[in-house]
């Protein structure tokens, strides 16, 4: 009976352990894309907002100065 409820424990520690790592996988943040029109306030205001890994699309034929 307690090898019954050993093993009975350990199976439900590793379904919890499961359930856990499930749930923290959507948590992880996802690279963005965010198109910066051609504006200078517009391209401070995405690269200060950016996180690491996201990427700024610039507009085309812009000179920022």
């Amino acid at each position: 009976m307690a090898a019954f409820r050993g093993a009975r424990l350990r199976g439900a520690i590793a379904v919890a352990g499961m359930v856990v790592s499930l749930v923290a996988v959507p948590a992880t943040a996802q690279a963005a894309t965010t198109n910066v029109p051609c504006d200078p306030t517009a391209l401070k205001n995405a690269i200060t907002s950016a996180n690491s890994g996201d990427t700024l699309v610039l507009a085309h034929n812009c000179v920022y100065s």
